[in-house]
């Protein structure tokens, strides 16, 4: 690793800030953010003929992961799901009467919660009611999906490469055994490696893997050990975030000792090393 740098001229910028995942952004949605509302932002978007991108976001998961900041349904109620569909299609009958929906689709991204909570049957119900409704996708259209390596089998990734899925994102965040127990969610190296090896078995050439430094228990050592079994595993793409701790705003972090985290400065430290091994791995 390189040289240690001094960072404590850096910690006054330690504060929580927005943080922007999504279009509009969450602050955009108030009470007054009704139908109408959502029917002129539509036809405002419908004055442009440029390509479009699709986000469907499928919010159900089975058990709470504690550093999730996502809008998330915690759910073993399988009917659940199927009302949401249900609800998607409304909302697609909707967009249809609104925009023009032959208008080509350069991208669709399926996020969550855990899209992988929806079997093969729901998945392919979802993929056809948007098919369905926008008929003209690029032969070059980056097609997505988030996956929980712990709810992913063959029969889904059937279904997503028989519908053009061209790209996986795996949730990965650290491998170290005492940080994912205080996370709550543990998967072993295996399990990860098991579906990286279905991805590969049909064909998937972009694999992503979603990684997060600042979490409990965590320290340079620690997580340096994790780069080294993400390396060996050959993700594609590298996605590393900065943990938010917010438990003012999701109860599920107050279950984190906050004791147990890393402060900015090791963060930080965290954030370059990581940066350095990576590209010393021609990331």
């Amino acid at each position: 690793m390189s040289e240690k740098i001094d960072f404590s001229a850096f910690v006054k910028y330690s504060k929580s800030a927005p943080r922007y995942t999504s279009y509009p952004t969450a602050v955009e949605f108030k009470p007054s953010w009704n139908e109408t509302s959502y029917i002129q932002a539509l036809k405002r978007a419908n004055s442009s003929s440029l390509p479009l991108s699709l986000y469907v976001h499928l919010p159900f998961c089975r058990s709470a992961c504690y550093f999730c900041g996502c809008n998330v349904v915690y759910t073993s109620k399988e009917e659940r799901k199927g009302r949401y569909i249900q609800y998607l299609k409304k909302e697609l009958e909707i967009l249809r009467d609104v925009i023009d929906t032959q208008r080509e689709v350069v991208q669709l991204h399926f996020g969550g919660g855990t899209p992988t909570f929806f079997n093969a049957n729901e998945l392919q119900e979802v993929i056809s009611l948007l098919r369905g409704t926008f008929t003209h996708f690029s032969p070059q259209a980056e097609v997505s999906c988030e996956v929980d390596p712990r709810f992913f089998v063959k029969a889904q990734m059937q279904v997503l490469k028989d519908n053009g899925f061209n790209r996986l994102s795996f949730g990965v965040q650290d491998f170290d055994e005492k940080v994912q127990e205080a996370i709550h969610r543990k998967q072993d190296v295996a399990i990860v490696e098991n579906a990286i090896s279905l991805a590969r078995e049909f064909g998937i050439h972009s694999v992503n893997f979603d990684l997060i430094y600042g979490l409990p228990f965590q320290n340079e050592q620690s997580f340096a050990h994790t780069l080294k079994q993400v390396v060996n595993l050959k993700p594609d793409r590298l996605a590393i975030f900065n943990y938010a701790h917010l438990p003012w705003l999701k109860k599920t972090m107050r279950k984190i000792d906050e004791t147990t985290l890393p402060n900015p400065v090791q963060k930080l430290e965290i954030l370059k090393n990581t940066i350095a091994f990576l590209q010393s791995c021609d990331y």
